[in-house]
This record gives C-alpha cells, structure tokens and sequence, in this order.
C-alpha cells in the first residue's frame, strides 16, 4: 500500500513541522518556561483529536484515506506552532551576542543527549517495522493499537519528568549530594507509576474494544508493552550521575548496549512466538537501558536504594496488573 505524491509531500511536510515543533518544546522546557511548555503540549494533543473528530462526525467526506488525515495535522501544527512561537518571544528576554564558548559547553554536554534522543525514539519503533515487514499490516495494526494504550503511561510520566530536572540539579546541593532524596523519589515515584499501571491495565480492555470492537484483546501482548512503558518512565531515577557534566556521553553507550539486547530478542523471538516477541524485546531494550544507566550512575553518583522495597513494588504492581487484566476480561 503506497502513498499517493500528494500525500507522500504532505506527510513530508509533517515531518518538517514536527521537527520545528520539537525544536520550540525544546526552547519553552530549557527557557525555563513550563507553563508555555505544558499548555503547547495539551494545546497540540486536543486541537488534533477534536478537529479530526470534528471532520469524521460532521463532515466525513472530507476524510476517506489515511492519506488524508496529514493535512489536518499541517493546519493544527502551523496554529499550535505559531501560537508557541509567539508565547516564547513574549516569555524570552532581549538577548545580546551568544557566548561562543557557553555554546560550545552546550552542545559538548547536550550533544551526546540528543544522540540518546534519537536511539530511544528508533529503538521504540523498531518493533512496529518488525511486525509490520514480518507480518503484515493488520497484525501491525492491531499491536501498534496495544502500544498505543500501554503507552498512554506516559502522561503520568510527564508531569514528573517536568519537575525532575529541577528537583535532581537542586538536591545535588545537599549534603549529602542527594543521596537520600533520591532513594525516597525512587520508592514515591515507582509506587505511583505502579498505581498508574494498574489502572491502566484495568481500562486497557475496554479501551481497546472502543477502539477495536472486531478485533481481540490480547492481554500477554499488552502486559509485555506496559512492562516496557514503566521502565522507560522509572528510568529516570536511576539515572543521576550521567547527567553531570562529562558524563553525558555514557547515556549513549547504555542505549547502544541496550539496542543490542532489545533488537537480538526481537529478532530471536519473532519467528517463534509471533509479535509477543517484538513486545518482549521493547521489555528487554527498556530494561536494559535503565540497568546500563544505572550501573554507569553509580560510578559517578552512587546512590543506595532499597533494592528490597523497590522490588517489592514492582512485583505488586504487575501482580495487580495482570489481576485487572484477568479480571476485566
């Protein structure tokens, strides 16, 4: 199934915008401004759904192809755009001349992080090229429907790592370089992502049926995705030390071994157990990446944490998440 040229340019031109997007989140979250940043965010998100609800319910000619569904998004991210543009020049103060060699600290520290960017976003869709080539379209379809609901965790996700950056630089401070803060926010912040699991996995079911009312739900499928989605949005409090300065190129090397281990899982699994497979190697990527993090953040910052108490939360909050799942089937 291809695109037609329209469509192919206007999905190019998507991706543009989307790259432009990126760049103004980026400036409004380094600015700091967080409340430009969060109200873009919320802004872009609901002017998508409700004007592509708007169009299917009050004039579905207008949308007969997915290839059609682009140029909604063009009009939505040049308003969102243009808004959040505006909102930073209000927010950012007259500059002068840039430092040159504040610049080049930036980008020797930020370089290495835009690298990790990239592998964890590749690495993140590496399973729906995998099911999809493999597979076939509708199995795509259907897991990338899973994916979907098991990563709405990360909306719970984003109002933490909004304040974490903060809250970690401030508490380096301590005197004890944040040692006990960190342990504490490790517990808290497993423990509600827990909660938010188990939620999740109580209105995946019905979710999906709304979505999907012809296809299955596939629970073991789903489960192997939220394990994936949890570590990835725990990952940051194990990660202290290669946010220092100079160490910001080991976030690399994490993710390289990472993509190792999640990409030979997928691989090996695939032709044996079908796109559970590619579902269990995002687990294995997304564990993987926070045990390199963390190995390597303890040679810079150690920290001690209540390995006992941490583990106990994680086998609760699967064990009640796989209860919910069972349940509500």
């Amino acid at each position: 199934i291809g695109l037609s040229p329209g469509a192919s340019v206007t999905v190019s031109v998507v991706l543009c915008l989307e790259c432009w997007l990126v760049l103004a989140f980026a400036t409004a979250r380094a600015g700091p401004m967080p409340l430009v940043f969060s109200s873009a965010l919320i802004l872009r998100a609901s002017a998508i759904l409700s004007s592509l609800a708007l169009v299917v319910y009050v004039q579905p000619a207008l949308v007969t192809r997915a290839g059609d569904v682009p140029a909604i998004w063009i009009v939505v991210y040049c308003v969102v755009g243009l808004v959040l543009g505006s909102l930073i020049q209000a927010k950012s103060p007259a500059g002068g001349t840039p430092d040159r060699q504040a610049l080049r600290q930036g980008l020797k520290y930020g370089f290495p992080l835009l690298l990790t960017i990239v592998l964890a976003q590749i690495l993140q869709t590496t399973d729906r090229f995998f099911v999809s080539g493999m597979f076939g379209f509708d199995d795509a379809g259907v897991y990338f429907l899973h994916a979907k609901i098991a990563n709405a965790l990360a909306f719970a996700a984003l109002p933490i790592q909004l304040w974490w950056p903060v809250a970690r630089f401030e508490h380096l401070k301590d005197r004890d370089s944040g040692a006990h803060f960190f342990s504490r926010a490790s517990v808290w912040g497993m423990a509600f992502f827990g909660v938010a699991a188990v939620v999740l996995a109580t209105v995946a079911p019905y979710l999906f049926r709304w979505f999907a009312p012809s296809s299955e739900f596939r629970a073991v499928l789903f489960l192997a995705l939220l394990v994936s989605a949890y570590f990835q949005s725990s990952a940051i409090f194990f990660n202290i030390g290669l946010l220092q300065e100079g160490a910001t190129h080991l976030n690399v090397i994490a993710w390289v071994a990472a993509a190792v281990a999640q990409i030979s899982t997928q691989l090996f699994l695939l032709g044996s157990i079908g796109v559970i497979g590619a579902a269990i190697g995002l687990a294995v990527g997304s564990i993987s990446a926070v045990v390199f993090q963390y190995l390597f953040s303890q040679r810079i910052c150690p920290v001690r944490y209540p390995v006992a108490i941490l583990a106990a939360i994680l086998v609760a909050s699967f064990s009640a998440s796989l209860i919910a799942v069972g349940v509500v089937q």
